[in-house]
């Protein structure tokens, strides 16, 4: 699987251009060269049961389970927000721990976790988006994310 680093939208020539991740091939190994001046993530391609984003601020940990349809597996970008069944999770205090290890070791205050869960159970780790969105994820779960960025915000306005 190969994946853009940054945007998944590209204008050129006024005209909008989006980039999903998509699947590579041994065929396609020989052009590897010719990303050097693109921004990627190359991974194996994990048969997924379902995704995690867990979205880490300071110390709070919020978790939720999205389940997508087939067709999407190879990129969320590529799915209709209402069709992600977004459902909140509690992770298990070890899980929650290495998150929030992870974070202090990157030195972030925030950031957007994301798992693939195989069909296994084995959880599978993505990437970590110092950005990433979440309020997709709140408005469906009830997650108090957003109050949670503002007390953190607040909290070095006031310093």
């Amino acid at each position: 699987m190969i994946k853009s680093l940054l945007h998944h939208r590209i204008d050129l020539h006024n005209k909008a251009h989006l980039i999903f991740t998509h699947v590579i091939s041994n065929s396609d190994l020989h052009m590897l060269d010719t990303l050097v001046y693109a921004p990627c993530m190359i991974q194996e391609r994990i048969q997924a049961k379902y995704e995690l984003r867990i979205t880490v601020i300071e110390d709070m940990v919020f978790s939720a389970r999205l389940d997508l349809p087939k067709t999407s597996w190879d990129d969320i970008h590529n799915t209709n927000d209402g069709q992600i069944i977004k459902t909140p999770i509690n992770l298990t205090g070890d899980d929650e721990e290495k998150c929030k290890q992870l974070m202090a070791s990157l030195g972030l205050k925030y950031g957007a976790i994301d798992l693939v869960v195989d069909n296994t159970g084995r959880m599978v780790f993505l990437e970590v988006n110092p950005t990433g969105d979440w309020y997709w994820i709140e408005k469906s779960t009830g997650l108090p994310i957003t109050e949670t960025m503002v007390k953190l915000i607040q909290k070095y306005i006031r310093k």
